[in-house]
């Protein structure tokens, strides 16, 4: 057994070494008594210390169980007060949750009862107040709260029973006030000088007091608008009936009449009498050219005339204004009212824009009838086309200005008067272009080959009317760019996509209309100039005075207007086309032979046959030119500059004349070096090119 239990290693050792092992046992056996006696000794020496050691652990022990004891009675009180804790918890959660059900009932009644509650300051400023301020607006509108959340309940509960009557007395007694206040302001318009503007502000601060009359006394509301619907419609016409009235005395007192037409002879008409004719007034405004008048289009954003004002100037100046002058005025303070009377009715009824326009019709109707009907008598018995015209593009722009705002309810009153303007200026035209077609040539005592008065009076026109149509008016609304397209609410919403295609379809028509009537008087012009012209014998003499009418024609369209219209370019071919045909007239007269033997070559050369050789006949036609040209070309400037009183109009003929010749005889002289007319050495007598080159430069125009 001792072996087993020694170590491998010692045993291995003591074999190597050939020790007996009961021997090393045995000495084992008695080291270990030796230690054990050594070791008791020990504990014999530290009994003492082990002794006191002993003392202490037990002292320790006792101390732990001390603290076990404390330990477990206050695990004991911990989980008592765990419990105590949870059940605190629990008690705090459910007095929450009553708060929260008391705070919630609380909201509910309370807000119940402060909207079933009538408080003194409410009752007092209801039945108190005799106008309306914003402390009875404030109450008001209070009260439309209350009867709201009344109507909402149900009439089977105590607390709605019970003031329900209250509310009704209060109710009526605000919409007797209301209706009382706004149709004595409105009444107050009646008074002479009221400022209406001032008036209708006055409304617009107190609209939501209308508004409760609209939901709680909708006859009250509706009776409130009828007052004011009569009321200011017969302000209104009543205005404008005695504002026109008073303009129309300061214009002129002689105006145009069927016998100032075109076709009018110069002649002073006699009055009816004896020794007597027709006054020239100093004052009368221009009938066939357009002057100052144009400038109206500048001034359409200035104030309105003040009749008195105005008179007194009148008086002062002795001068008179033209009907387009007054028709600025009026028509500038039409649209202004109008469009503040369709917003207002928009903003103070509450209604949509098609309801406005209802509420515009009863208030303005009647007005915007006077204004027609005062416009429809002058201008259908009017004979002045320039002021028809003025009228019309003032008209244009006033509509196109309300229709940038949005407001379109002025569009059939605008439309009518458009149309009324144009029938007018197609009947002055027609009766004008009658006239023309009546003149008879035969009867008039002299023509000469000046341009005429009856066509300097038609292009003064038309050049006043398409000058007219060119011209670009004056911005009425400033802000015209910024609203156009923008959706501005309350009937501002400026023009729709369909708006913009009818207005330019509306303006197409309108061109169409007035191109029609200038192109039916242009042809009766026409014809008229032709008819006059065939009264000279010659037909040098028909061109000069065709020359010089187109000229005129062409020189009045150029200053007046861009020249772009199509009379002004067909004058201009026209004018041309004659001054080609005089050119050749006169180069004939003076260089005939030349241009006949070139015409003839040529027309050989393109039939591909021999041209006539006449030797002799060409030899007298080189000298005749030779000793002829200087001479040919002064007489050709002096008679342009006698026959042309257009010094321009004159040079430009000569020139034209001279740059022929000149193409002529350069043909001339290239035919002379071609067979069968070349000769060695050329022909004698032949003027050089550089030569004619040089006198032509003297005769050309130098501006």
């Amino acid at each position: 057994f001792f072996l087993f239990e020694m170590d491998e290693e010692v045993l291995q050792r003591l074999l190597n070494e050939g020790l007996d092992l009961r021997e090393y046992s045995k000495d084992v056996e008695r080291n270990l008594e030796v230690v054990e006696r050594s070791s008791i000794e020990d504990y014999v020496q530290e009994a003492t210390h082990m002794a006191a050691l002993h003392g202490q652990v037990k002292t320790c022990d006792g101390i732990l169980q001390n603290m076990e004891n404390m330990l477990s009675v206050f695990q004991s009180d911990l989980s008592e007060i765990s419990g105590e804790i949870r059940s605190l918890q629990e008690k705090s959660l459910s007095m929450n949750q009553q708060l929260k059900n008391r705070q919630s009932i609380q909201g509910c009644l309370h807000g119940y009862v402060e909207n079933l509650s009538l408080s003194g300051e409410l009752v007092d400023a209801i039945c108190s107040d005799q106008e309306l301020t914003p402390g009875f607006e404030k109450s008001v509108m209070e009260l439309h709260q209350k009867l709201v959340f009344v109507a909402q309940q149900n009439e089977e509960f105590v607390s709605v029973g019970d003031v329900q009557p209250e509310l009704a007395k209060l109710k009526a007694n605000a919409t007797a006030k209301i209706k009382d206040a706004f149709v004595t302001k409105i009444h107050s318009a009646r008074k002479p000088m009221s400022n209406l503007q001032n008036i209708q502000q006055h409304l617009l601060k107190f609209s939501s007091c209308f508004d409760f009359l609209l939901k709680h006394s909708r006859l009250s509301a509706q009776e409130v608008q009828k007052e004011f619907m009569d009321t200011f419609s017969k302000i209104h016409l009543s205005y404008y009936k005695t504002y026109i009235g008073r303009l129309m005395k300061l214009k002129f007192d002689q105006e145009p009449d069927k016998d100032d037409v075109l076709a009018a002879s110069d002649a002073p008409q006699k009055k009816s009498g004896f020794f007597s004719s027709k006054p020239v007034l100093k004052n009368r405004s221009t009938t066939f050219s357009l002057g100052d008048r144009g400038t109206i289009l500048e001034e359409l954003n200035d104030p309105v005339l003040v009749p008195h004002a105005q008179d007194m100037k009148t008086i002062n100046t002795k001068t008179k204004l033209t009907f387009e002058r007054l028709f600025r005025s009026f028509m500038k303070s039409l649209v202004n009212t109008s469009v503040a009377e369709f917003l207002f009715a928009v903003e103070f009824f509450g209604v949509s824009t098609e309801k406005g326009e209802e509420v515009f019709n009863a208030v303005m109707g009647r007005t915007l009838q006077l204004v027609y009907k005062h416009v429809e008598t002058h201008v259908m018995t009017s004979y002045d086309a320039i002021s028809v015209m003025l009228c019309l593009r003032i008209l244009l722009t006033y509509k196109d200005d309300i229709e940038v705002k949005g407001v379109h309810c002025m569009n059939g009153f605008m439309s009518k008067l458009t149309n009324l303007f144009l029938t007018a200026f197609k009947r002055i035209i027609d009766h004008n272009s009658e006239s023309i077609r009546n003149v008879d040539p035969e009867h008039i005592a002299r023509i000469d080959t000046r341009p005429h008065i009856i066509v300097r009076r038609y292009a003064e026109l038309s050049a006043a009317v398409l000058g007219l149509i060119e011209m670009k008016p004056a911005e009425v609304t400033k802000e015209k760019k910024k609203e156009k397209g923008k959706d501005g609410g309350d009937g501002k919403e400026g023009q729709t996509p369909q708006g913009k295609r009818v207005k330019a379809e509306e303006e197409a028509d309108i061109m169409h209309t007035i191109d029609n009537v200038l192109a039916s008087l242009a042809k009766d012009v026409e014809g008229l100039i032709l008819r006059l012209a065939a009264e000279f014998p010659e037909r040098k003499e028909q061109l000069i005075f065709l020359i010089n009418n187109y000229d005129l024609m062409t020189s009045v369209y150029s200053e007046r207007t861009s020249g772009s219209s199509i009379e002004a370019q067909t004058t201009l071919e026209m004018l041309k086309a004659r001054v080609k045909d005089f050119s050749f007239i006169v180069l004939q007269n003076r260089f005939g032979g030349l241009f006949t033997f070139v015409r003839q070559v040529e027309a050989a050369f393109a039939k591909g046959t021999s041209p006539p050789q006449h030797e002799d006949a060409l030899i007298r036609l080189i000298e005749s030119f030779s000793t002829t040209w200087k001479d040919g070309i002064d007489e050709i400037d002096r008679e342009a500059m006698i026959n042309f009183p257009n010094f321009k109009n004159g040079r430009r003929i000569v020139e034209e004349a001279l740059t022929q010749l000149v193409i002529v005889y350069e043909k001339f002289t290239t035919i002379l070096k071609k067979a069968p007319f070349k000769r060695k050495g050329g022909w004698p007598g032949v003027v050089d090119m550089h030569l004619l080159m040089v006198e032509v430069r003297k005769h050309k125009a130098s501006f």
